[in-house]
């Protein structure tokens, strides 16, 4: 504890203090909170937030290279670190919001030694624990009715399979690549012991269970801020203490989805409706053109009420403008 009395304690890519690992964190002088969360809530001294950007390590690069300048060495473990921080958080550079100056960074690091090819395969490799836990996975996941996948390990499974929770969260990306499936989820047993001291009737240690939420498309990280978490758009975080609460989740994940899909295939008979309507404004300027005629009247309306459908609306509209010359 003398490390952390009246210390300068940095928490990085730590979006609420539930999730702050060691509690000897409140012994330091001076808080300064490094995120990337765009619901975080705050707390600490100083606080630097960047919600746009897809990974924390990639703002503590992009800081690195400014300190360097005023003569601090970055080493190469540091550089291995952060270009870790940076594969793994933006999903080997797939994820929304990964842009030129991730890469840029990504870059920068790999210029101070980073060897890529180890990293990468460690990052593949996995024990045959975690191969035969994933097989787990593929046999028992479920579905809810609108398209939501998920999978519950509980502290019997991951004992069976001698793995950590750890092993078992990061599994959750073994359900990104479900036809149909825009929401997966991944429960996690905390497999806490009963703390006798603790006066909480219901947030109990021994029931924790830590939820990671991940879509496609669809923002999920209100429905984590419901339940004691948050965290990104499309990649969040929760904690329930309750079978209830996990059924009642799943519950609002999969109403979220079947609101989804319901919006967007409004939207694309809109698309059609718009098309279509287009299609025949379309034909009917281009026989107007042929015969030179053209009833003002209907060109006004057709004009005042067009729809704003990018290229195809202008282009029609440019063909309005050719044509009232010719009969004006």
């Amino acid at each position: 504890e003398d490390i952390y009395n009246d210390a300068l304690v940095i928490v990085v890519d730590t979006a609420n203090e539930l999730r702050i690992c060691d509690e000897r964190y409140k012994l330091g002088k001076y808080i300064i909170k490094i995120d990337h969360h765009d619901d975080s809530p705050d707390y600490g001294n100083l606080i630097y937030r960047d919600p746009l950007s897809p990974a924390c390590s990639s703002i503590l690069a992009s800081m690195f290279q400014e300190y360097e300048k005023l003569g601090y060495v970055v080493s190469v473990e540091t550089a291995k670190c952060l270009y870790v921080g940076i594969t793994t958080d933006t999903g080997r550079f797939r994820f929304r919001g990964v842009s030129s100056t991730v890469f840029n960074n990504a870059g920068w690091l790999i210029d101070k030694g980073v060897d890529i090819e180890d990293i990468y395969t460690r990052l593949y490799i996995k024990e045959k624990e975690v191969l035969k836990l994933q097989g787990y996975v593929y046999n028992n996941f479920n579905v809810t009715e609108n398209g939501v996948a998920y999978i519950y390990f509980t502290k019997e499974v991951m004992n069976e399979y001698n793995v950590t929770k750890e092993d078992a969260a990061n599994l959750v990306s073994s359900l990104d690549s479900i036809n149909g499936s825009l929401i997966w989820v991944a429960f996690v047993d905390q497999m806490k012991e009963a703390d006798p001291l603790c006066e909480e009737v219901y947030e109990r240690p021994e029931n924790e269970i830590r939820v990671r939420l991940r879509s496609r498309f669809v923002s999920i990280n209100h429905v984590g801020a419901k339940y004691r978490g948050g965290g990104h758009l499309q990649a969040a975080g929760a904690t329930i203490y309750s079978l209830d609460e996990m059924n009642q989740m799943l519950e609002e994940l999969d109403q979220l989805l079947k609101e989804f899909r319901r919006a967007k295939m409004m939207e694309e008979k809109r698309n059609v409706d718009v098309s279509a309507q287009l299609q025949r404004i379309r034909r009917a300027l281009l026989r107007l053109e042929e015969k030179h005629e053209v009833d003002p009247e209907r060109l006004q309306n057709i004009v005042k009420n067009f729809p704003t459908v990018p290229n195809f609306a202008n282009n029609t509209i440019a063909k309005i403008k050719e044509i009232i010359p010719i009969v004006s």
